[in-house]
């Protein structure tokens, strides 16, 4: 007797559709805050149809900003090159960024698992920040603080605290 176990492999071919957001080209590990900067996506074509059309929905830290339109042309695994779906103006801290796609072709796909991608930076700090107060850039001191421990300083930082911030 053998102590091999069998193994069946079932493959099947490409599906016709299936777009991915294969990854965020931009922004990349840490950049300075308070700067215009271009989100981009590389795309990838995993289906066998070419793909020509797909929408690229951007999230910053759990919300939605924006969806983007993109028209192209991409052959059977091909990627494209770093499209820019939004330029966004990132508050100095830690931030967490997701895109993903959905309507290829103008339809609904079958494989959603390789639809999203995201990433991790810091958005190191330069500038004036607001502690407290309404319209803030941090709720108190020690969130600027971790904002100084996490994401660096890349410039002059100037913290204007509000009174009611600091308590005695």
């Amino acid at each position: 007797t053998s102590d091999r176990l069998p193994l069946v492999i079932n493959v099947a071919p490409p599906p016709a559709l299936d777009a991915s957001a294969d990854s965020i080209y931009s922004p990349y590990m840490s950049f300075p805050s308070g700067v215009p900067s271009p989100v981009q996506v590389v795309l990838k074509n995993y289906g066998t149809t070419t793909m020509t059309s797909t929408q690229i929905t951007y999230e910053r830290d759990g919300a939605v900003i924006a969806t983007y339109n993109w028209t192209g042309s991409l052959v059977y695994g091909a990627s494209s090159s770093p499209v820019t779906i939004y330029t966004d103006t990132f508050t100095g801290g830690v931030h967490d960024i997701r895109a993903w796609v959905t309507g290829e072709n103008g339809t609904t796909q079958a494989i959603n698992q390789n639809d999203t991608t995201g990433t991790q930076f810091s958005a190191c700090l330069s500038g004036n920040y607001d502690i407290g107060g309404g319209a803030n850039d941090f709720a108190d001191i020690p969130a600027a603080l971790s904002a100084l421990n996490n994401a660096g300083i890349c410039g002059h930082v100037v913290f204007d605290v509000y009174p009611d911030t600091i308590n005695g």
